[in-house]
């Protein structure tokens, strides 16, 4: 016995899935479309990944780096490093003697030489001025150079005072300074490091790599993929438009 029932009516699927994105960006690839069956992984619309893929470059060299840094710090400063380190002190001691040591008597001479130089250039220039003011000539440049004489004259004075005094006692105090910045960075080079320094060390590492596997899930995100077998009811968006997270 065979019995036929015909009705009309409207078929409904047993389960349905409204699917968005988790994450921002512009569709690339749409590859289903309305009425298109389905198996569960399937590709259904896919983002441009290319900013998405220079993240997650950028944050697997972070660990890299964050790594290396580690390693470094564990394994102490290099011959290299130490050696530079030291040169710098040297360098920074030395300058500070050179500053420290009396005036030199060679040096005053030198100076007293220039100003007496100075004063013979102004009265030159003097007398070649008087001499044309006699003879009624019009001429510039012996005022051009009685102002360079006298401003020869000036930097000389300067200059002579300079030897006589020495450096000054801010020379002298920056010089100080430089010595002991260069000192402590040398005994900081030195030193193991603290258990702190190594926490730190660890945490940067650590921190790094949840930015590491932020940038992979949402790379994974750009691609919307079937959960299920199925039949694709409705696409709500095409190649180029935006999307924003969370929308169907």
């Amino acid at each position: 016995l065979k019995e036929t029932v015909c009705v009309t009516g409207q078929l409904e699927a047993s389960g349905r899935r409204v699917l968005s994105f988790l994450v921002a960006g512009k569709v690339a690839a749409v590859p289903v479309q309305p009425g298109q069956a389905v198996m569960a992984g399937d590709s259904l619309i896919e983002l441009d990944t290319s900013v998405l893929e220079l993240d997650l470059m950028d944050a697997d060299m972070t660990v890299q780096l964050q790594q290396i840094a580690f390693e470094q710090l564990m394994a102490g400063p290099g011959k290299y490093d130490a050696a530079a380190a030291s040169a710098s002190v040297a360098q920074a001691q030395a300058q500070l003697d050179r500053l420290l040591q009396p005036a030199n008597q060679n040096s005053i001479i030198a100076a007293q030489q220039n100003l007496e130089a100075s004063r013979l250039a102004l009265w030159q220039a003097q007398l070649q001025r008087d001499s044309l003011r006699m003879s009624f000539a019009e001429d510039s440049s012996p005022v051009q150079q009685i102002d360079s004489a006298e401003l020869g004259i000036d930097i000389s004075e300067q200059q002579l005072i300079n030897a006589q005094q020495g450096v000054s006692s801010q020379d002298i105090a920056v010089a100080r300074a430089s010595v002991a910045q260069a000192q402590a960075s040398l005994t900081r080079l030195l030193q193991k490091p603290s258990a702190i320094d190594q926490e730190l060390g660890l945490l940067q590492i650590e921190r790094a790599r949840l930015a590491l596997d932020r940038a992979r899930i949402a790379l994974d995100d750009a691609h919307l993929v079937a959960p299920i077998d199925g039949v694709i009811a409705q696409v709500n968006y095409e190649v180029g438009q935006s999307i924003v997270p969370g929308l169907p």
